[in-house]
């Protein structure tokens, strides 16, 4: 549980850091909206594919991958 509260603490952190870094450096809030969209889009496009996907394969196996690729990432 602390882990997670950590780490979604630090991707809000991040994101909010992106958008303050473009607004700031561009003056432009349409810029800095233009941003978040391309922050959403990939969940916006993929999960509900990723959903079913999820409901069809073995769940432990599926956890352990996307956690390790998360993991990576990460690094």
């Amino acid at each position: 549980m602390g882990a997670g509260f950590v780490s979604t603490t630090g991707s809000w952190m991040q994101t909010l850091a992106i958008n303050w870094y473009v607004l700031q450096s561009t003056g432009s809030a349409a810029r800095m909206g233009f941003t978040l969209l391309l922050q959403a889009l990939p969940v916006l496009l993929i999960s509900s594919w990723a959903g079913a996907l999820a409901d069809r394969l073995p769940g432990r196996r599926l956890l352990i991958v996307t956690q390790l690729s998360h993991a990576s990432l990460a690094v």
